[in-house]
């Protein structure tokens, strides 16, 4: 666990929509996160090898057009100097086979997206005061 006052993340998904309410619950939240979005995997890897700062954790959206998040995971849990970043997949799906394998292939978790904003808002939450050394009475 990390002991943070600002969480850093990036969100990987191809949906502009789903990105601006993603930003919308963690404005939300009386956590500080600040989040770099990307449309793109190849976009987001490339500032992950040669950009500065390395984010905390990486929300990653598991149906993407152009690459999709399990190759996107792949390629992140195989370019060594990102290896370690926790990433936590996003889907609308349950499936329980391929939670599994995402999970064994290198995501730290799978989180089913919320269909409204409360709830992801009170995903994220769990999500942060989880695996970031934050206070358990911090409230959403």
């Amino acid at each position: 666990m990390k002991n943070l006052n600002t969480i850093y993340c990036f969100l990987i998904d191809d949906d502009p929509e789903e990105i601006d309410i993603f930003k919308l619950a963690l404005e939300e939240l009386d956590i500080t996160v600040h989040c770099t979005a990307f449309t793109d995997c190849n976009k987001a890897i490339k500032q992950l090898t040669e950009g500065g700062s390395t984010p905390d954790c990486i929300f990653l959206d598991l149906y993407m057009g152009n690459v999709s998040g399990k190759e996107c995971l792949n390629k992140i849990v195989s370019t060594e100097i990102i290896s370690r970043i926790p990433v936590v997949i996003l889907s609308g799906s349950k499936n329980e086979a391929q939670i599994y394998e995402l999970l064994k292939m290198g995501a730290q978790e799978f989180m089913i997206k919320a269909l409204s904003i409360d709830k992801l808002k009170d995903q994220l939450h769990d999500y942060f005061t989880t695996h970031f050394n934050l206070s358990n009475d911090a409230t959403i």
